[in-house]
């Protein structure tokens, strides 16, 4: 049985300063996007000029891992204000929409309004048919990064063999790892909101992407396909 996701939860796990904080980056519309698809929250926090892929695997209320990308997450394992923020924010759209009224009249109250966000072509779901993610490098990496360009490639592994990652078959969701799941989220971002199987980046964009590919099995070495 799935957990409950709620603020008393949230606050549990990671104490008033950090639900303090979280609730800043709220408040101050720094949340860009969140979901909830037990037991993974993930989300992003604009936090000046870096984005934070704030998210959290959530078993239970004593069970919860934190996979945000920043500091606090990686060097020290805490709880942080970024994945709480996102968790808040998916709260408060759940709520928003159980209590907005069919047919408001104009200026009866204080509205909220959410940016629209552009659905991704590969749909992901932790009850869908399992996939695995591979991420294949230029084999001259080094010689990439120094012209400021990399380019790379994403394959999926799925029931019916490999194949690109935007080549899964549609109508259905996949089953990604909760790492996996981080990447793509992180790489549709970097396309706009459409899911790549071949993407070139400049090196700041290819170095966000280096914490979700570190001891990463599925990481390999090879030739790129050529650009149209």
């Amino acid at each position: 049985m799935s957990v409950e996701l709620t603020e008393s939860l949230l606050s549990k796990a990671a104490g008033g300063d950090v639900m303090k904080m979280a609730r800043a980056y709220l408040e101050q519309g720094q949340v860009i996007s969140s979901n909830w698809s037990p037991p993974l929250l993930r989300g992003v926090v604009q936090a000046g000029e870096i984005s934070f892929r704030g998210s959290m695997v959530i078993n239970s209320e004593i069970d919860i891992e934190n996979l945000c990308t920043c500091r606090e997450a990686r060097e020290w394992g805490k709880i942080c204000a970024h994945g709480v923020a996102v968790g808040l924010h998916w709260l408060k759209g759940k709520q928003a929409a159980r209590t907005q009224a069919p047919a408001r009249p104009v200026g009866s109250g204080i509205q909220t309004k959410t940016p629209a966000k552009k659905p991704a072509s590969l749909q992901r779901d932790a009850g869908g048919e399992p996939a695995e993610l591979f991420i294949i490098l230029p084999p001259n990496l080094d010689q990439a990064v120094g012209r400021g360009k990399v380019m790379l490639v994403f394959e999926a592994k799925w029931g019916g063999g490999r194949c690109p990652l935007n080549a899964l078959p549609k109508g259905r969701a996949y089953a990604f790892s909760s790492q996996e799941n981080l990447l793509i989220d992180r790489i549709e971002e970097l396309a706009n909101g459409e899911t790549p199987s071949v993407i070139q980046l400049d090196t700041k964009e290819f170095g966000t992407l280096l914490p979700l590919l570190a001891e990463n099995e599925n990481v390999t070495f090879g030739k790129p396909p050529k650009q149209p």
